[in-house]
């Protein structure tokens, strides 16, 4: 028999590339080596039964795997039940999914004989089941003798299962190999299901109502939408009404919804009612007023919240509007989430209590002004959110630190290297803000930006418990300008207040600090001539060469415009003929965030792999292409062995994309000859 563990030492071996040893792993686990070697014992023999040939070779202590990784995951896919040892959390999961997804009445002999456990142990495991559902008012229980069922109110049930779904849902998103003891049980319940139909739906509901809403409530309204079509369809349908019955069906949302919905299969009255109450409490992101809560006085009592807690903590926060936008943002859908008894997907609680436990004390009894008013007590989960941004805006504005901090700026970039120097030259120029750091978004899970940042952003659009995220463009244009001015970030000074500047030197006696402060205060006008040039490497125009440049090409499609691209950087000498597949894969993951300009994209593969020269391509297109929504007629594609290589260049094309003639000049070019002359002229200009 295999077991989770077995799985997790198999995704260690291949993350680490084969550099692992046993005694990392031992390390790891805080458990001996000796337990490790036979945890690798038994998955040796496990797929030399499968496929006559050990799995991992331990060879000076270090691990390495013997398989590919479509060989493991096919050998995977394959493990029958009774081959694999669940963990005890495992058990709690299998009943969970199993009784809500598909028995609702059971013997314990289905479950012994199916997953090879143990009366006892299956008795145990519904123990620990019932205390998780107890939370819902639901119950397990013995039903006349005949076996076990769910007792409790149908919506309760309706919202437990929304919740376990919406966890496996976010838990499948992670990429690493192992077996799934849910996933047959969840594929038939999805077969049952018609998800698209209710994503549609909601999609209708959303265009006639002229709503929005946020993701998770998405998912929510998706979810109870088809589990409400295969509860009702099993015979199990709600019966309590919904509180606010004939205020909800008075709204002019009602009447809009009900229509739409009475369409769909087995939706039955009281699932309407359910489904409105749900959705008027979902669109926390739009400013409108609400119908079951009055939003506007929930805004009144955040400034009342931020009020409170200010004397408490003896730190004017009342100013802040970065705070305040934070938790109108985050608890509006906390309220939501917490009358529905619908749990954060994350949780920070015991990190938030053992670093800020006196902040958090003073957090959540400031709170009781809103959950006096909801009727309802916080959430720690919620409260532990609330109190980080508290955190972060102390740190913004406690005036005993030295100047007001400026906000601490993470900046999330899935396009690479290129993109986010885009993105940073723009940020850092136009705004009064501390940059902190630039990550890739598949780095971002394992970052600690909770407690890092004050914002993300991002030219990815995702969202995030906890801080906010504000998507842009990498150009960034007057609207993404007008969306951070509007948020609150700190424009830089055209002109500095000889106060701020004697405030500074009085301050601080240091040279090397006090440049710092200068420069981070009042950078764009002042003239550095001390620092050394940062812009390293060779120009744009130096590093396009008349053999990568294309101009008036015929392309029918986005496709033919990808195989021209690296046809074109294969021909030019600057990479292998695998890289037009990474740009096709580039485009595939990131789509419209790789738009640059107006009619611009900026496509690039990973540094280094399959480049042999780092230079660009530059092709225009005869007629304009669809790209996402938007018409491209312009391709710079970018190959780089070293990110100091192009960053000078990087930084050229950023100022040249800003010039509002700089798309049409490069149309307008009837030659590569016309086109260099003119790009000479912009590095000469300095434009």
């Amino acid at each position: 028999m295999v077991k989770k563990r077995y799985f997790e030492i198999i995704n260690l071996v291949i993350n680490s590339n084969d550099e692992i040893t046993v005694k990392d792993i031992s390390n790891l686990y805080n458990i001996t080596e000796r337990s490790i070697r036979y945890d690798i014992d038994e998955l040796n023999v496990f797929f030399q039964e499968k496929n006559n040939k050990d799995i991992i070779e331990i060879n000076n202590n270090r691990l390495k795997i013997l398989y590919s990784e479509n060989e493991i995951e096919d050998i995977v896919e394959n493990i029958k039940e009774k081959e694999y040892f669940l963990s005890e959390n495992e058990r709690v999961n299998i009943l969970s999914y199993e009784i809500f997804l598909s028995k609702n009445e059971f013997i314990l002999q289905y479950f012994t004989e199916k997953y090879n456990l143990s009366k006892t142990t299956v008795r145990y495991s519904l123990k620990e089941l019932n205390k998780i559902i107890s939370e819902y008012g639901l119950v397990i229980d013995m039903n006349n003798n005949r076996g076990y069922k769910i007792i409790g109110s149908e919506i309760n049930i309706r919202k437990y299962i929304i919740n376990i779904l919406r966890e496996y849902i976010k838990n499948t998103k992670e990429k690493k190999i192992e077996y799934d003891p849910l996933k047959k049980i969840i594929q038939k319940f999805y077969k049952k299901s018609r998800i698209e139909e209710s994503k549609n739906t909601i999609n209708k509901i959303l265009d006639y109502t002229g709503k929005t809403i946020s993701d998770e409530a998405f998912e929510t309204l998706q979810l109870f939408l088809f589990i409400s079509v295969i509860r009702n369809k099993n015979g199990h349908e709600i019966e309590e009404d919904v509180e606010n019955e004939i205020f909800l069906s008075k709204t002019k949302e009602f009447s809009k919804i009900r229509e739409i919905l009475e369409k769909v299969e087995n939706i039955k009255e009281k699932d309407i009612h359910y489904f409105v109450d749900f959705f008027l409490g979902s669109y926390s992101y739009n400013l409108e007023y609400s119908y079951f809560l009055n939003w506007i006085l929930i805004e009144s009592l955040i400034d009342q919240f931020i009020k409170l807690l200010s004397d408490k903590l003896k730190v004017n926060l009342t100013e802040d509007k970065i705070l305040r936008k934070e938790l109108l943002n985050h608890i509006k859908p906390a309220i939501y989430r917490m009358k529905n008894k619908f749990k954060l997907t994350e949780s920070i609680l015991s990190e938030v209590k053992k670093q800020y436990m006196e902040l958090f004390i003073k957090t959540k009894s400031s709170l009781k002004i809103i959950s006096d008013f909801i009727d309802l007590s916080f959430d720690e989960d919620e409260a532990a959110f609330i109190t980080v941004m508290i955190q972060r805006a102390i740190m913004r504005n406690n005036p005993s630190t030295l100047l007001k901090k400026d906000p601490n700026i993470l900046i999330v970039c899935g396009l690479g290297y290129s993109s986010s120097r885009f993105l940073y030259e723009n940020i850092n120029n136009r705004f009064q803000v501390n940059i902190i750091d630039i990550i890739p978004f598949n780095q971002l899970e394992n970052y600690n930006y909770l407690k890092k940042a004050d914002i993300i952003i991002s030219t990815l659009d995702f969202k995030l418990d906890g801080i906010d995220v504000i998507t842009v463009n990498a150009v960034m244009n007057e609207k993404d300008i007008l969306k951070l001015k509007n948020y609150g970030l700190p424009e830089k000074k055209s002109k500095i207040k000889l106060s701020e500047l004697l405030s500074i030197i009085k301050k601080v006696s240091d040279e090397t600090e006090l440049k710092k402060q200068l420069m981070r205060n009042f950078g764009e006008n002042i003239y550095d001539d001390m620092g050394e040039k940062s812009e390293t490497g060779k120009s744009f125009v130096e590093l396009l060469s008349e053999k990568s440049i294309k101009l008036n090409v015929a392309a029918n499609n986005l496709d033919e415009v990808i195989e021209i691209t690296g046809q074109t950087m294969i021909d030019s000498g600057l990479v292998k003929e695998e890289y037009t597949d990474e740009l096709k894969n580039q485009i595939i993951q990131y789509g419209k965030y790789i738009l640059v300009g107006d009619k611009t994209i900026l496509p690039h593969g990973q540094l280094l792999k399959n480049v042999r020269e780092t230079g660009f391509s530059l092709i225009t297109l005869k007629k304009g292409i669809d790209f996402f929504g938007s018409e491209i007629k312009i391709v710079i594609c970018l190959a780089s062995r070293n990110k100091d290589e192009h960053l000078r260049a990087i930084l050229e094309l950023n100022r040249y994309l800003k010039n509002p003639d700089f798309e049409n000049e490069l149309l307008n070019k009837e030659n590569s000859e016309e086109l260099t002359d003119y790009l000479k002229f912009l590095e000469m200009a300095d434009i």
